[in-house]
C-alpha cells in the first residue's frame, strides 16, 4: 500500500473492489460494498457473516475475530491508481 493514494486507488481482491481511503491510527481503511465475510465455526463449519451494504472498514476487516480465516484478509491481487 505504499504506492496507494487515498481516494484515488482501487484495490482488487479477485472480484471484489475497494476504494482505498488512507490510514488512521496505524490501520488502512477502505470504502466497500460487501455482501458478507467468510467465517468458520468452532466445529470447522463454513459460514458467512452477512453485511449487505456499503461501509468504511479497515482493509483487514475481520482481523480481530478468531472465526475469520486470516488468509482471506491477505488476498489483495492488485491496485489501480486513478488519474495519477
Amino acid at each position: 500500500l505504499r504506492e496507494a493514494k487515498p481516494w484515488l486507488t482501487l484495490l482488487d481482491l479477485n472480484g471484489h473492489v475497494m476504494l482505498y481511503l488512507g490510514e488512521k491510527d496505524g490501520r488502512q481503511y477502505a470504502l466497500q460494498n460487501k455482501w458478507g465475510i467468510h467465517t468458520i465455526s468452532k466445529n470447522q463449519q463454513d459460514g458467512r457473516a452477512i453485511m449487505g451494504k456499503t461501509f468504511i472498514s479497515p482493509i483487514d476487516l475481520g482481523h480481530d475475530y478468531s472465526n475469520v480465516p486470516q488468509d482471506d484478509l491477505t488476498r489483495t491481487y492488485g491496485l489501480t491508481v486513478l488519474g495519477g
